[in-house]
């Protein structure tokens, strides 16, 4: 376990800005839903362009002070109920229309904050959109804070961060789209849609798994946090239905599951808005809008109303769903590809230190499976020691890492060793395993981990017949 290096550089107001974020765009989102629902009042409002952003020269600005409509309060949180009764149309008439999510304002419980800064552009009523480039990585910082209200019962959680669709598609239709985007793609071997770097990941317990071309699984301590490094690998402009209209956005999402609760429901849902755009495009769409900024300011031609828009902020929040219920839409990749996909979740940029044999790095990948599973997986190792290692593969089994009290290595041409660090760290990048988890002879309360060499993914394991099969543990 590797604990999470959170500077006060680096979260400058933690708890007390998430505690003003309910007043600060909580209250005032719903304000500004309701409206536009209602139309902008009875006052009439035009739009115009003025510099490719739309303007209100004329309405009732006294509406602004609207009292906030009926909403659901708990101590900590707020949950924002969908109006049965809201029409898209009527709400967004006069400017395009925006995807409202049902959400849950909550200043404790999980947190996510993604490293990039926000658009300026986008009205409060609206989510957020954060700029980012395609191919880099962000960090994005997992934390919690004790809810009294709705505590977690498990030690660690598992986290899905993906890669999904914001505009209301249907599970089949994400599919579909994803399928299209791969069959456009050129290249030797099934592309990633979202890429993770372990070497700067912190706080991550065991391996970095990917469970399908749009998402990755990890384990991490809700006390200690993480922080992951993720890149996407596709343009917001490849989902645009025709040529010369803007970008579509998509979400980061993350779903946190607590074990001991539901593995099939999560804990907590999460997303942030993004736009993709190439060739650092992010830093100049941020520039442009700051230039425009600057000019209104210069010609004392303020834009009206500028508290309607999000504040500067150069880290992006999650917003938190309140629906948990809709299934992750986890795109696995074409028939062909699934089984090459599931053992390539490390992304090339961090294996490059791996590829020089005898060296040594920070981080050490492996591939395993157990017997009945049907392909191997990554495990990354970070540091290479045996009790990362022991960490790990305890994960991926589902025991405590503290019951294991030895791992062996079973080689190809027969001798069996007890792994030490330095096997682990010079001489055990890439290799292949099946993973077995048997009572220790030492220790009748712990365990035993058998690594059994592999000299290939695809080659058949039938020599393993030839030695006694270890006792599976009950």
């Amino acid at each position: 376990m590797v604990p999470v290096n959170t500077s006060s550089s680096d979260w400058s107001r933690p708890l007390e800005h998430y505690g003003g974020y309910p007043t600060a765009s909580t209250i005032q989102y719903h304000i500004q839903q309701q409206q536009n629902a209602d139309g902008y009042g009875s006052a009439s409002a035009e739009i115009v362009a003025n510099g490719g952003e739309p303007t209100v020269i004329s309405g009732d600005l006294a509406l602004l002070a609207t009292a906030a409509p009926a909403i659901i309060a708990s101590e900590a949180s707020v949950v924002v109920p969908k109006r049965e009764s809201e029409s898209p149309e009527k709400a967004h008439s006069l400017r395009g229309s925006p995807i409202i999510i049902p959400k849950v304002y909550n200043t404790l419980g999980f947190q996510y904050v993604l490293d990039a800064p926000i658009s300026t552009s986008i009205r409060i009523d609206e989510d957020r959109i954060t700029y980012v480039n395609k191919d880099q990585f962000y960090g994005i910082n997992l934390s919690y804070f004790p809810d009294p209200q709705k505590p977690i019962k498990s030690v660690t959680v598992k986290s899905q961060v993906m890669v999904v669709f914001g505009d209301n598609k249907s599970f089949a239709d994400e599919m579909a789209t994803w399928r299209d985007w791969q069959r456009r793609q050129t290249g030797g071997g099934p592309p990633r849609i979202l890429g993770i770097e372990p070497k700067n990941c912190t706080g991550v317990i065991g391996p970095i798994d990917s469970v399908a071309m749009n998402g990755i699984q990890m384990y991490w301590n809700p006390e200690q946090g993480a922080k992951l490094s993720v890149a996407v690998h596709c343009l917001s402009t490849e989902f645009s239905l025709q040529k010369g209209v803007k970008g579509l956005p998509m979400n980061i999402q993350i779903d946190t599951y607590d074990e001991n609760i539901s593995e099939t429901v999560p804990f907590h849902r999460g997303y942030c808005q993004i736009k993709v755009f190439c060739d650092k495009g992010a830093e100049r769409k941020l520039r442009d809008e700051y230039r425009r900024s600057q000019k209104r300011k210069q010609m004392n031609r303020p834009r009206k109303a500028d508290f309607e828009y999000h504040e500067p902020c150069d880290k992006s929040e999650f917003y938190h769903m309140s629906d948990l219920e809709k299934p992750a839409a986890l795109y696995p990749g074409m028939t062909e590809d699934i089984e090459t996909m599931r053992r390539t979740s490390i992304s090339v940029e961090s294996m490059e230190c791996l590829k020089t044999s005898g060296s040594s790095c920070d981080t050490v990948v492996i591939y395993g499976k157990r017997r009945e599973d049907p392909v191997f997986s990554p495990i990354v190792i970070t540091p290479p020691s045996v009790v990362s290692l022991a960490h790990a593969v305890a994960a991926r089994m589902g025991v405590a890492a503290e019951k294991v009290v030895s791992v062996f290595k079973h080689c190809r041409k027969g001798p069996t060793v007890r792994l030490d660090d330095d096997m682990i760290r010079f001489y055990s990048s890439g290799d292949v395993y099946i993973l077995d988890l048997v009572r220790s002879t030492e220790d009748p309360n712990g365990f035993a981990v058998n690594l059994y060499e592999q000299g290939d993914t695809n080659v058949n394991i039938s020599y393993q017949q030839e030695t006694p099969k270890p006792e599976p543990v009950n």
